[in-house]
């Protein structure tokens, strides 16, 4: 990918796909006023078009029915995580003019989906209703009332909040929060699968126009 400069201090990226790219430079010294600031610029060239058509058309496809589990979660006993890769594209380049004006274009799709296993604390039952646990300083594990001690009523925003959270039975890690395995305090752990997508889309035309052979 290659960074564009979108003012002073902020800059967008961009991925080329390989049949967008013909050539690369890396300038590192004595940059043109072209290239821009930095220590260093990277110029990409894209191809160009040909007075000999030509034509190109590809997909790729990956998933994981013959891959094995990564390390991680299989020594954590979680399933494998599902992965699917589309790849695909179409490049054309030819002559609309010989030896006057050519053409090459090109679009690339690119679709990933996938599932990432991540861990979130919820709240147990307990502490949902006002109770709180702690540990004293013999070790031994207790329980506040917090509500009924400061005779505070819990806010409907906190109760609303509250009950857009998963249920405390979803809850499958005993570490996490502030619990510790086999010491369940007020929170524990939540270990899910989310999906992780990445859509690209890029399409290219290059237009060249000779004027002298």
């Amino acid at each position: 990918q290659n960074y564009i400069r979108a003012n002073a201090l902020t800059s967008e990226f961009n991925r080329w796909f390989v049949d967008q790219v013909s050539e690369f430079t890396v300038v590192t010294s004595n940059a043109a006023s072209m290239n821009g600031g930095g220590s260093s610029q990277v110029v990409f060239v894209t191809p160009s078009g040909t007075n000999a058509p030509h034509a190109a058309l590809y997909a790729y496809h990956r998933n994981n029915a013959l891959a094995a589990n990564n390390w991680l979660d299989n020594a954590r006993g979680l399933q494998q995580n599902k992965f699917r890769q589309n790849q695909y594209g179409a490049a054309i380049q030819g002559p609309i003019r010989k030896d006057r004006l050519l053409v090459y274009a090109n679009y690339e799709g690119y679709r990933q989906n996938q599932q990432q296993y991540v861990t979130r604390s919820l709240p147990d039952s307990a502490i949902r209703g006002g109770e709180f646990a702690y540990v004293d300083a013999a070790g031994v594990r207790r329980q506040a009332d917090l509500l009924s001690l400061t005779g505070l009523r819990m806010h409907p925003e906190i109760q609303a909040t509250l009950a857009a959270l998963p249920l405390a039975d979803s809850i499958n890690i005993d570490s996490g929060g502030d619990s510790l395995p086999g010491l369940r305090l007020n929170s524990a752990g939540y270990r899910f699968a989310v999906r992780d997508q990445l859509e690209r889309d890029s399409a290219l035309m290059r237009l060249d126009s000779i004027i002298s052979p």
